[in-house]
């Protein structure tokens, strides 16, 4: 795919959040909740809706780490102030979870990803990314699961075993080891690359009673990448 089909990917991508903010705003429903990837425009956007809207609208990124999912995973996630309060006022009573405590016997001792480069920030020219920024051990938590560019299992110097498989990262994301994935690899690593860690959508949606109400939270979470 070329840069400009990227490009109009992401203008697509903006464009459809910005739609559902201006659907919170019309409609005013007594809570909602939303999850996409940190990006600098919609943290500006919810900068100025949280300035002018202050009862409708509050957000903060966060890493799902530190949310008992054993994985990092930088995410905007945006709600009405008490949905929100769920998440600022969490504290965990565990460690941060690693990869070996979710999958106990895995295959290689280490966990590699696809970022073999990246762009200088400054000339935007692509150069090469160290091995050891592209292998992690199994003995701290994942890089994300993402609906593409799966993840592998790899030895120290990066020699690749095979891919994730779809329970594995299942479990990554903190899905019960029950739960029943789509016939097609191809829709249920799709799906679960986009779905809110499980850990973390129970957190989000606990019954909170905040300023003398109490409510069932809702997660919507637009799944675009």
């Amino acid at each position: 795919m070329q840069p400009l089909q990227y490009e109009r990917e992401r203008e697509q991508a903006i464009e459809l959040v910005q739609w559902f903010f201006d659907l919170v705003r019309q409609k005013n429903p007594s809570s909602w909740s939303f999850e996409q990837v940190n990006h600098e425009l919609i943290r500006s956007i919810l900068t100025k809706l949280k300035a002018t809207h202050p009862t409708r609208f509050d957000w903060m990124v966060v890493d799902a780490v530190n949310y008992e999912v054993p994985q990092n995973r930088k995410r905007i996630v945006a709600g009405t102030p008490f949905v929100m309060a769920n998440l600022r006022l969490f504290k965990s009573r565990k460690r941060k979870l690693t990869v070996i405590d979710v999958i106990p016997d895995p295959p290689r001792a280490f966990i590699r990803n696809n970022l073999y480069t990246r762009p200088d920030p400054v000339t935007r020219e692509r150069y090469d990314v160290d091995l050891k920024d592209q292998i992690r051990p199994v003995t701290v938590p994942s890089f994300t699961i993402l609906a593409t560019g799966h993840k592998r299992w790899s030895d120290e110097e990066g020699n690749v075993l095979r891919h994730l498989s779809v329970q594995e990262c299942a479990l990554i994301q903190t899905f019960p080891l029950e739960y029943k994935m789509a016939e097609s690899r191809m829709v249920s690593r799709v799906g679960i690359g986009n779905a809110v860690p499980c850990r973390l959508a129970e957190i989000l949606m606990k019954p909170t009673t905040w300023l003398g109400r109490s409510t069932q939270v809702r997660v919507s979470h637009d799944r675009t990448e």
